[in-house]
């Protein structure tokens, strides 16, 4: 078995996610390129273990309940990965933390799973892009780059319980002075 996942992306992933773990070095097969549409989650899985690929899928329960037979029946596979479905950019994000922390031989077997992405954690990603700032400008960063407003209103449209403490304001996330 080599050091690295490999990865075959069941049909119901998205055939970007390959591509952009392609680009990083690792390597990703479609089900399409291997030829397997329309195969049972089974035959998915067989198909997998024998090229001794780790499935990608977003299929957990199915997936969770036929990895719980595979193993009752002695049966053994490369790792299956079932992720909640996320922006493909985000998806791939999390598949990269995996890649790069743990190694086909410790895959084997397991049952890794990946959560949905929380609105506030995307948020936080995509649009709080913090430079380093100056004392002599008026605002720190400006509101075009952090998109203060799209900030505002997605706290407005929040309930109470998920309104982020008054610490994450976007005026205090690593500021040195205010407006």
């Amino acid at each position: 078995m080599s050091l690295f996942i490999r990865l075959y992306l069941d049909e119901d992933v998205d055939v970007l996610v390959a591509d952009l773990l392609r680009s990083r070095g690792f390597e990703a097969t479609t089900t399409v390129a291997a030829g397997q549409q329309g195969a049972s989650d089974e035959e998915q899985l067989t198909y997998a273990s024998e090229r001794e690929l780790t499935l990608l899928t977003h299929n957990r329960a199915d997936f969770d309940a036929l990895v719980v037979h595979w193993l009752a029946a002695g049966r053994h596979h490369a790792g299956v990965i079932a992720a909640a479905r996320n922006p493909v950019p985000e998806l791939a994000r999390r598949l990269l933390l995996i890649l790069n922390q743990v190694t086909a031989d410790e895959m084997i077997d397991q049952l890794r799973y990946i959560e949905a992405a929380s609105n506030f954690h995307l948020l936080m990603q995509t649009s709080f892009t913090f430079t380093s700032c100056s004392r002599r400008t008026s605002m720190c960063p400006s509101k075009k780059q952090i998109g203060v407003d799209r900030f505002l209103l997605w706290r407005k449209r929040m309930p109470q319980s998920h309104q982020l403490p008054s610490t994450l304001a976007p005026d205090s996330m690593g500021c040195s002075h205010r407006a």
